[in-house]
Formats: structure tokens, C-alpha cells, sequence
């Protein structure tokens, strides 16, 4: 693996991520700068397809197999049967089994509702796809003075705006006007991190069939035969988004 940022050694990024690499965008402002490519082929954000479970109270999510790897999954075998049924009630069911998007960006926390910070080194925003649009909307709006969003010497910040709560929130992203030099700016400031990414790819792996098929058992266990909706801070809404040569593409699809 190669130095600079691409992906380095693995232990290295969890000892700068730290145990919980990823930020959720709470209800306030989060500033962020997004970083360049995690990997030599230029990707810099991540799509993640999620299964969402309540076991003993405690909201879960699982990364779906069938999509990401085209191999079998317990959740969209269980959203694919009742989809079969054909009833308003299980076609309305089985869209609780269908995987939810979301995507991965690293960044650096310039300040964050909480105690989020620049010295808390390479963080992973985690998010859904009302933001993802917006961060890919600047990145490709050069004719409109932003664009060419994560360079390290030219890029330019975002203010995340998250209001309201549940269902009901909104996200607002917009770009901080001059760009900057984060490497300088960093300096400037006397903090010294190093500015290395965590492999995107590494993250939310897929689980054996067998792990994946307790859980749900253990949903159904806990009495909740279709999973709870999920917090809005950390999914998006399943509607079809715009796809890019910005992220790598998945292997399989989902069956309903």
C-alpha cells in the first residue's frame, strides 16, 4: 500500500480514526472539508446499501450482500417473499426489507454540535442521500465558482445545516465561500495530524448469511416483525440518485 492519500497501513488510520471513525450529522451546523481520493482509482465517496433491525430495543444496521456482492441475503429474501404475496399489506411490508442508502465521505471536523474538532484527525461523514446530492451538486458546479471540492491546496468547506427531527428533518449543505490550503491552514493553527484516509471499502462489511439470518430471527424474537424506521441523522431516503464514476459500483441488485 502506498503512502501519501491512498490507503495505508490499517492500523494506522484506526489509530487516528480512533474506535468510532464515523460523524452522524446532528440537529445544528457541522463544517466540514472533504478530503480527496481514498484510492488510486480515484474514488472519494462510498454508497452503502443497509438493512435496518430493532433487536432488544436497540436500532441495527446490516450491509446488505445481495447488493454489494451479489450473494445471498436473509433481508431481501424475507422483503422479496412477502413482495410475492402480492397483497397491499405485504408489498407495503416488504419495502421495510429493502436496503437503504448511504454514503461515505472522509473529511476533517472543523467543529460539529458536540466536541468534534480539527485535532480529532480524518473522520468519516456517514450520511444520506439529500446530502450526498448536495456535496456532489457543489462538486460539479464549477461554472458556479465552486467544484474541485476535496483539493487539498484549492478546496473549500461546507456547512452542514441539520433542522427539525425524524422524518421531518432537513439538511441544508453550502459552501464556504474562499478557498483554502488545509495543509497550511492546519499548520497556521499548530495542529499537526497526519492527513491519511480510512479505506472506505474497509468499512461495513458484509456478514455471513448465517450472523445475518440470526438477526433478523432475533428481530422477529424481540417483536418487531418489520424493522423500526431508522434515526434520520443516519440514512437517507431510498429514492434512486444520481450515480458517479465517483464511487464504485456494486455487484448485484436488489431482488424487489
Amino acid at each position: 500500500m502506498t503512502d501519501g492519500f491512498f490507503p495505508v497501513n490499517q492500523d494506522n488510520v484506526d489509530r487516528q480514526a480512533g474506535v468510532q471513525p464515523f460523524v452522524f450529522l446532528k440537529e445544528g451546523v457541522t463544517q466540514v472539508r472533504v478530503l480527496p481520493p481514498y484510492s488510486a482509482q480515484g474514488v472519494w465517496a462510498r454508497e452503502v446499501r443497509e438493512h435496518q433491525a430493532t433487536i432488544d430495543g436497540k436500532y441495527m444496521t446490516f450491509t446488505c450482500p445481495k447488493y454489494h456482492q451479489d450473494s445471498k441475503c436473509p433481508f431481501c429474501e424475507e422483503g422479496a417473499s412477502l413482495h410475492e404475496e402480492g397483497t397491499e399489506e405485504s408489498v407495503e411490508d416488504s419495502k421495510a426489507f429493502r436496503p437503504k442508502r448511504s454514503f461515505l465521505f472522509n473529511v476533517l471536523v472543523y467543529s460539529a454540535p458536540g466536541d468534534l474538532s480539527l485535532r480529532n484527525g480524518v473522520k468519516v461523514l456517514k450520511t444520506g442521500i439529500t446530502v450526498q446530492r448536495q456535496i456532489f451538486d457543489l462538486d460539479q458546479d464549477a461554472a458556479g465558482g465552486w467544484g474541485n471540492i476535496y483539493d487539498l491546496a484549492a478546496g473549500f468547506d461546507l456547512r452542514i445545516t441539520a433542522k427539525g427531527a425524524g422524518r421531518q428533518r432537513e439538511y441544508i449543505v453550502k459552501g464556504v465561500p474562499g478557498r483554502t490550503d488545509i495543509q497550511a491552514s492546519l499548520s497556521k493553527q499548530g495542529i499537526s495530524i497526519a492527513l491519511k484516509p480510512v479505506d472506505l471499502d474497509e468499512l461495513l462489511p458484509c456478514l455471513p448469511y448465517d450472523r445475518l439470518k440470526s438477526a433478523l430471527n432475533d428481530s422477529r424474537r424481540t417483536g418487531n416483525q418489520v424493522p423500526s424506521a431508522p434515526p434520520a441523522a443516519q440514512v437517507g431516503l431510498s429514492t434512486p440518485g444520481v450515480s458517479s464514476g465517483k464511487m464504485a459500483p456494486p455487484s448485484g441488485s436488489v431482488p424487489f
